[in-house]
């Protein structure tokens, strides 16, 4: 039966959950594009342990071993922006391409209230995936320097 966990500034992670989910994320994430310390900041940032504006995190568990987790960010933003951007999503090598990204995504949308976004590279083969969602290109993120 598939387990669903939903972390939050209220919710809180203890400090073995962290851990597990932060090293989970790193090793899963699409292409390794992130280390552990980035990974550790958005998920504190989530949940508050970090000056934010919050957010939330949802995994999905099998008997004990996790399948996928998003981490979704608040932004603060009431009007100009989406109040929430999905940070990171990871989904085990194994549980790919049967539909956990998905339900994960679904998931963070019915959080979100429908307000939400996500920052991809150029070129990513995710676009597809959330076009199909139903998200559309919007803005182009333009940079100064090596950012």
């Amino acid at each position: 039966m598939i387990k669903q966990e939903l972390y939050n500034p209220f919710t809180r992670l203890t400090l073995l959950e962290k851990l597990r989910l932060v090293q989970f994320l790193a090793e899963n994430a699409e292409n390794g594009q992130f280390s552990a310390h980035e990974v550790t900041e958005a998920v504190e940032c989530a949940v508050k342990e970090r000056p934010s504006f919050g957010g939330f995190i949802l995994t999905l568990e099998e008997e004990h071993e996790m399948l996928g987790a998003i981490v979704v960010s608040c932004t603060g933003m009431e009007t100009m922006n989406p109040r929430h951007r999905l940070m990171l999503l990871a989904i085990a090598k194994e549980h790919r391409h049967n539909g956990v990204a998905k339900k994960l995504v679904d998931k963070a949308i019915a959080q979100a209230g429908g307000d939400l976004s996500i920052q991809l590279e150029p070129g990513n083969g995710e676009v597809a995936f959330f076009e199909k969602l139903g998200f559309k290109a919007r803005y182009v993120d333009m940079r100064w320097g090596d950012m």
